[in-house]
């Protein structure tokens, strides 16, 4: 009818399912009012997507009952499970925000971001047979949401303190120096780091600081998809700076020294850091020398 609008989804090749299946179109509906009542402004892709198709048909987009749109997800090589279009429209027409057995809560938000709707906060079911992982994983994913900008202001406001050298390091780590026996401040992790008289090397985060140190190494840390989607951004937002190189290393740093007559050190692997300063070329200049006459 005028008062229902079709959507079918379709994705292309190479998209599988959870079996290793193509994954057939999607037909999914919604009516005209409720997509009017939960996008009133029209800034949703749908309501972006009915115009433009209709504008780009010279029609009337208020009269527009079908639509084709992509299944492919919110990042470059992504695509939509047919639960992720079900859990949107779900949200489009009972507001709907229990994250499904089939997703995770930080895809419900970015598929929900994704379609236009920003800033929806989800719920995980109790009975959810993965509550108790899913509900840590959701807290972990929002407050890396949160923490991102506090972790690229300290890597900045480190850049900018030392001039010493090009090249920093700035390792993800929880540890803290301690005093030994003999009455030395003692860091493994900073003390034993290669080439460390020519790099300058800091932990990401301090004792002190707002995120601690502990934070930034859960954040940064761990090889799940928050902690790499929270690497990316990251290292997304040092580039952003300009005149530097970046990118991150995994490699196997000395944490501990267990040796109680001989050093026995202890070792695990990190995230690193590394920034560089970019050749770049001689600027024209402000001021210049005038030439010697013959």
């Amino acid at each position: 009818t005028e008062d229902t609008i079709e959507v079918m989804f379709e994705w292309p090749d190479g998209c599988v399912d959870e079996r290793g299946d193509k994954i057939v179109p999607l037909t999914v509906s919604i009516s005209r009012k409720l997509l009017k009542d939960k996008d009133p402004d029209g800034s949703s892709m749908l309501s972006a997507k009915l115009r433009f198709d209709a504008d780009k048909a010279g029609g009337d987009h208020t009269l527009q009952t079908g639509l084709r749109m992509s299944g492919e997800g919110p990042e470059q090589d992504e695509y939509m499970s047919h639960a992720a279009i079900h859990f949107v429209f779900e949200y489009m027409k009972n507001a709907c925000v229990v994250c499904p057995p089939e997703l995770e809560g930080d895809d419900c938000e970015r598929i929900l971001d994704f379609f236009g709707f920003p800033g929806v906060k989800i719920t995980i079911d109790a009975n959810d047979p993965y509550a108790v992982a899913k509900t840590l994983a959701y807290k972990k994913h929002c407050m890396a949401a949160e923490k991102v900008l506090d972790i690229v202001g300290l890597i900045q406001t480190a850049l900018l303190a030392d001039a010493s050298t090009e090249e920093r390091v700035f390792i993800a780590d929880s540890t803290e120096s301690f005093m030994s026996q003999f009455g030395e401040q003692v860091d493994h992790v900073i003390d034993k780091y290669p080439n460390k008289g020519t790099t300058i090397i800091k932990r990401i985060g301090s004792r002190y600081s707002r995120p601690h140190m502990s934070d930034c190494f859960m954040l940064l840390g761990s090889d799940d998809k928050t902690s790499r989607a929270m690497r990316a951004t990251v290292l997304s937002s040092i580039l952003k700076l300009g005149g530097i190189s970046a990118e991150w290393k995994n490699p196997s740093l000395i944490i501990k020294d267990f040796g109680e007559y001989g050093h026995d050190y202890r070792r695990e692997r990190r995230w690193v850091l590394h920034v560089r300063l970019s050749d770049r070329p001689s600027a024209a200049g402000g001021i210049k020398r005038l030439s010697q006459l013959d």
